[in-house]
C-alpha cells in the first residue's frame, strides 16, 4: 500500500533531540492558547450573539498578518511560493471550506453548550482524523487504532448519556465541525508532506487556505443573519 504522506521508511524511526524539544514547545504554546481562546470566544458569544460574523472578521485579520508576514519573509529570503490554480482547486478547496466550516460551526455550536460539554465532543475529531487516514492511506490498520477510536467513542458516550448538559443541536454542530477537523487536517498533511509538497510552510498555507475559507463561510453567514 502506497503511502500518500511521503513518509515511507521512517515509520520506526525516532526523532532526535532537537525535533522532540521542538514538538513540546509546540504543544506547551498551543494548549494554553487554545484553551484560552475557547473561554474567551465562550464569553464573547454570551453578550455579542452573532458567532459566524465573529468568524468571517477572523478569517480577514488572519489573512490580512499572514500576507504581510509572509511578503516580508519572501523579500528577505529571495524566494517564491506558487500554487496553479488547478491545485488550489484539487487541495486547497477542499481544505479551506472544511477549515471554515470547522471553525464556524464549532463557533456556533459553543453559543448552545457548556465549555466542559463543547471540549469533550470536540474530542471525536479524533475518531475522523483516523478514519481519513486510513481511508486516504495515511495510517495502515493497526489494532491499536481500533481500540484508541473505541475507548474514545465509549468515553463520549457516556459523558453525553443523560447528562444534564446536553444539547442536541450544539451536539450536531460540534459533531459536523469535529469531521471537518478531521478531514481538514488529513488533506493538510499530504499537501505538506507528501510526495510533491505543494506547499512547505505553514505561512503559505494560511495565505492561501485562508480565501477560500472565506467563500466558504459567507453563504452560511448571509443565510443565518
Amino acid at each position: 500500500m502506497r503511502n500518500r504522506s511521503g513518509n515511507e521508511g521512517k515509520e520506526g524511526e525516532i526523532p532526535d533531540n532537537a525535533s522532540m524539544w521542538n514538538i513540546l514547545a509546540g504543544v506547551c504554546i498551543y494548549y494554553p492558547l487554545s484553551i484560552g481562546l475557547t473561554f474567551f470566544q465562550k464569553w464573547f458569544i454570551k453578550s455579542y450573539e452573532f458567532p459566524l460574523l465573529v468568524v468571517t472578521c477572523h478569517y480577514a485579520i488572519k489573512y490580512f498578518f499572514a500576507m504581510i508576514i509572509r511578503f516580508v519573509m519572501e523579500y528577505r529570503a529571495d524566494r517564491r511560493t506558487r500554487i496553479s490554480f488547478k491545485d488550489q482547486l484539487q487541495w486547497l478547496v477542499p481544505i479551506g471550506i472544511c477549515a471554515s466550516l470547522d471553525i464556524g460551526l464549532s463557533n456556533w455550536g459553543l453559543k448552545y453548550v457548556t465549555v466542559s460539554f463543547f471540549t469533550m465532543a470536540k474530542s471525536s475529531s479524533i475518531l475522523f482524523m483516523v478514519t481519513f487516514a486510513l481511508l486516504l492511506h495515511l495510517e495502515r490498520w493497526r489494532p491499536v487504532l481500533i481500540i484508541s477510536a473505541g475507548l474514545i467513542t465509549f468515553g463520549l458516550f457516556l459523558f453525553t448519556w443523560r447528562s444534564a448538559q446536553f444539547e442536541l443541536r450544539g451536539l450536531l454542530l460540534i459533531e459536523l465541525a469535529a469531521a471537518c477537523t478531521g478531514l481538514r487536517w488529513t488533506v493538510s498533511q499530504i499537501i505538506m508532506q507528501g510526495e510533491e509538497k505543494l506547499l512547505k510552510h505553514p505561512l503559505d498555507m494560511v495565505a492561501y487556505v485562508q480565501p477560500w475559507m472565506f467563500l466558504a463561510i459567507l453563504p452560511l453567514f448571509l443565510c443565518t443573519k
